[in-house]
């Protein structure tokens, strides 16, 4: 139910502890504190529908009657993974594995989707391993900020993130706040106060954090949206919480939280279009975009949102060496689907993947985004045929 207060882990906890006893008595299986716990988080990152103390009761109960049918004496979390993998159809050890086991994989794991942006990999990394043992307090895990052109890997970042740590890329929420370019656009976030239109409904950002607490938030193009839009997301950068429109507290200190802005994207962009485009930039080059891009950056956002950013990044204009990679990466993706759906095979030479990016492919100033286009039209639309 939308209109009900979610409970925190503490209080659902409070609640499992509380049925005990009967589950106990009725199945015949020991129930120890630390897979109750096991259990509240199972059910909060992986089933994301219904009120949570619901969902972590009936998961108890189920993971119970399976200890009971294997005849253990004491429910395992392995138990409860097996019955949270069955009905979030998330493999058992992923669900098994711990944050800290994760955490320590994560630059690995974003790079496999993330290509030419290694130090940006590595500092997020850092941050999110930093915060995630709770030194934060009840801050988000992370808040970045995410700066350069269009079509660099910033949405992509955040969705390798998503995938890595909460096991999805749709474990997201995406606000374009270019659509919050007025005061008022604010109700839109947290939902209406009572009696005005839209109140039952709640807010865009606050109703998806309460449905599914353990998640990535992209806010788009934040330098477009209204300064009362930017002032309400201080007490989450800050405390980690957002009152909705019903006075209802939001708990935002499981989300990872990315901020995009092209402020300053074009700075040193004619410098970066007059080369040819191959092999690696100098570092020295990469340096000075970063410096120009903070500056603009910074000069264009309010200084107390700026001092609430765990990391600023930079993403500079792709190299063609870059662009190279991400094209086979998406060529590998075309030729799983297409052996999925027709049996076809599909191999792509070097020489092919260089003739997509001088034919549209390869254009300094969209980033990876011409890509998928080119090969649309010179692969698909040929194999189509």
């Amino acid at each position: 139910d939308d209109q009900r207060e979610e409970m925190t882990h503490a209080e659902i906890l409070s609640i499992l502890e509380g049925r005990k006893a009967s589950l106990e008595e009725h199945h015949g299986v020991g129930l120890q504190t630390d897979v109750l716990e096991r259990t509240v988080t199972m059910a909060a990152r992986y089933l994301p529908k219904g009120a949570l103390a619901e969902r972590a009761l009936s998961v108890l109960d189920l993971a119970s009657a399976r200890a009971k049918r294997t005849t253990e004496r004491t429910l395992t979390a392995r138990t409860v993974a097996s019955v949270v993998s069955e009905l979030s159809l998330v493999p058992e050890d992923r669900v098994l594995e711990t944050d800290q086991a994760r955490m320590l994989k994560l630059e690995a794991l974003v790079a496999e989707r993330l290509v030419g942006h290694e130090d940006a990999v590595s500092r997020i990394s850092r941050v999110l391993r930093r915060n995630a043992t709770g030194m934060c307090g009840n801050r988000p895990i992370g808040v970045f900020l995410l700066l350069g052109p269009t079509g660099v890997g910033k949405t992509e970042t955040a969705k390798a993130v998503a995938e890595c740590m909460f096991h999805s890329e749709h474990a997201m929420t995406r606000l374009d706040l270019s659509e919050y370019a007025e005061p008022h656009a604010v109700a839109r976030l947290v939902g209406a106060p009572p009696g005005y239109i839209g109140h039952e409904a709640g807010g865009q950002l606050t109703s998806a954090v309460r449905k599914r607490p353990h998640q990535v938030i992209l806010l788009d193009e934040i330098e477009k949206a209204h300064r009362d839009v930017l002032e309400a997301f201080l007490a989450v950068f800050d405390e980690g919480i957002m009152t909705d429109g019903r006075g209802v507290t939001v708990s935002f200190e499981n989300t990872v939280i990315f901020l995009t802005s092209n402020l300053g994207a074009d700075a040193g962009a004619q410098r970066s279009e007059a080369r040819i485009g191959f092999g690696q930039r100098a570092e020295s080059e990469d340096t000075g975009y970063a410096s120009r891009v903070l500056e603009s950056a910074r000069a264009g956002l309010p200084p107390e949102l700026w001092n609430r950013f765990d990391d600023v990044l930079v993403f500079p204009t792709l190299s063609r060496t870059a662009v190279t990679d991400i094209t086979r990466k998406m060529v590998a993706k075309l030729g799983v689907r297409m052996r999925a759906r027709q049996g076809i095979e599909l191999s792509i030479t070097e020489a092919a993947i260089q003739h997509v990016l001088d034919e549209g492919g390869f254009e300094p100033r969209y980033g990876a985004r011409p890509v998928r286009r080119t090969l649309a039209r010179l692969v698909e639309a040929e194999l189509a045929e």
